[in-house]
């Protein structure tokens, strides 16, 4: 019986040697054919073995291409969590989101939190595929590996807290009238944007009215200054004029001139009834 059993032992040891030895191959084809036709940017760095250990690649240390790579993680991750898994995806931006092909179904996932913590993760994939993913001890390694398959997707703009912000100061400057620095202003209008030393000057507040009440959000002013921040814009305090008390946010000229804005504000005004 114990002779028996070593056998059956090296047997199966045998075996797993030739699988690993067969996706080796397998491997360093892709990664050679992939030279020839170029590279191609990823996420991926490394592949896991079918054993787990990293390092999939041939006796010269050669490594797959990145397609191929995310297919054999994928692989991984539907035998894993007992569903198969065709690709996982990130909308990149300054909130990412994430989706999971699945061979029945796609499931959205809000945030990485959703998409690495087992138990979100397990409830995400209950709800949308009917599957109760198993218990998992190494789930740390299966959440890796997910991060490691990922197809980023460029989010646009809009998802862009840059993009965004851009967005956001060029329709308020669109929509609202300039103001001479150098007049007095009613309290109603004294906050409307102005040109100081040859760039656009906006108060925070007012931008930050004027996203609220033309998107319907609720932005919060630390959020309005942070994007006013990422666009290279400074705070200051415009001295020598009639603005003087207040603190304004100067736009760089080169991504916001003032020329243009000027006048299409002074065609705005001339448009008003008397």
């Amino acid at each position: 019986m114990m002779f028996s059993s070593d056998a059956n032992i090296q047997s199966l040891t045998g075996g797993l040697r030739l699988k690993v030895r067969y996706f080796q191959r397998t491997i360093a084809k892709a990664f050679k054919r992939a030279e020839e036709v170029g590279t191609v940017k990823t996420h991926v760095t490394a592949v896991q073995s079918p054993l787990g250990s990293p390092g999939a690649g041939d006796a010269d240390g050669a490594r797959t291409d990145p397609a191929t790579a995310r297919a054999l993680l994928c692989e991984q991750i539907s035998a894993a969590i007992g569903v198969r898994v065709l690709r996982i995806v990130k909308v990149a931006g300054q909130e990412p989101t994430y989706r999971m092909d699945l061979e029945t179904t796609k499931v959205g996932f809000a945030n990485v939190d959703q998409l690495i913590v087992y138990q979100k993760f397990r409830m995400k994939i209950a709800s949308a595929a009917d599957h109760i993913v198993p218990k998992i001890k190494a789930w740390d390694k299966v959440a890796q590996m997910m991060l490691n398959a990922l197809t980023v997707q460029d989010g646009g703009d809009e998802a862009d807290l840059v993009g965004s912000a851009r967005i956001y100061v060029d329709g308020y400057l669109s929509e609202t009238p300039f103001i001479d620095p150098e007049e007095e202003h009613s309290y109603q209008t004294k906050f409307k944007p102005a040109v100081y030393e040859g760039q656009i000057a906006v108060c925070s507040i007012e931008l930050q009215q004027h996203i609220n009440k033309a998107r319907g959000e609720n932005r919060l002013i630390k959020e309005v200054t942070a994007m006013l921040s990422a666009l290279g814009a400074s705070s200051i305090r415009p001295k020598r004029t009639r603005l003087r008390d207040q603190s304004r946010w100067l736009l760089p000229a080169s991504m916001f001139p003032p020329e243009g804005r000027l006048e299409s504000s002074g065609e705005r005004d001339d448009a008003k009834p008397s």
